[in-house]
């Protein structure tokens, strides 16, 4: 059989990145939108994929804060299909591993839409693999706030730390958590972290996520 170099995967620069930043301590979400010492790193010279939001995280003893500033029109959003309009997909793994391929108990992925669609605003929809298995986290728990402009909008996300499994007290030995988003709009391309999703698939395979270090 013949192969062509159009028959291999597509490959791109941020397939090698392994990449790690300092997730600063913060009291609320006013310590972490829009300053610099909480904005995740860029990686868009490596996907190749236009960088349209700004994302920021912090962390204090008990909650965690990310801000997605997404400099993109707000127009429609979807559920269960989310993916065909304006949503961020959130992935956290409260015991992150470089050798854990599948999805754990620890491991957290989130669908937050800026608009409500019948009601949903926000649900965990982790798939587990194996024998690994525990309650998802309640829509109550998912905390969002939206604030939209003509040609952007900003979701605000507050997490307890007691909602995720493995946060609580002083559970998480590694003073670290595994993190990945994608950014959905409306008729538009999307916006990946850590990796470009055609090539690496960091949504089901944990050990590809980046690694925040919590200080």
């Amino acid at each position: 059989m013949d192969f062509s170099v159009e028959d291999l995967p597509r490959a791109f620069g941020s397939d090698l990145l392994e990449v790690e930043w300092d997730i600063p301590s913060c009291k609320s979400l006013k310590d972490v939108e829009g300053h610099k010492s909480s904005t995740l790193p860029s990686v868009e010279k490596y996907t190749l994929q236009e960088e349209f939001a700004d994302v920021y995280m912090g962390i204090s003893k008990t909650e965690i804060f990310v801000v997605f500033d997404v400099q993109s029109p707000l127009e429609k959003t979807f559920y269960p299909d989310f993916k065909k309009g304006d949503a961020i997909e959130l992935i956290i793994d409260t015991n992150p591993s470089k050798v854990q391929s599948v999805t754990t108990r620890f491991v957290h992925h989130f669908v937050f839409l800026p608009l409500p669609y019948e009601g949903i605003l926000a649900k965990e929809i982790t798939r587990f693999r194996g024998n690994e298995s525990r309650s998802l986290v309640n829509e109550e728990e998912l905390r969002t706030s939206v604030h939209q402009g003509k040609r952007n909008y900003k979701i605000s996300i507050t997490l307890s730390l007691n909602a995720l499994y493995g946060m609580s007290g002083s559970e998480n030995k590694k003073r670290a958590i595994g993190i990945g988003y994608r950014v959905h709009r409306y008729k538009g391309e999307v916006q990946e972290f850590p990796h470009n999703g055609q090539s690496m698939h960091f949504d089901v395979h944990p050990n590809l996520l980046a690694t925040g270090l919590l200080k």
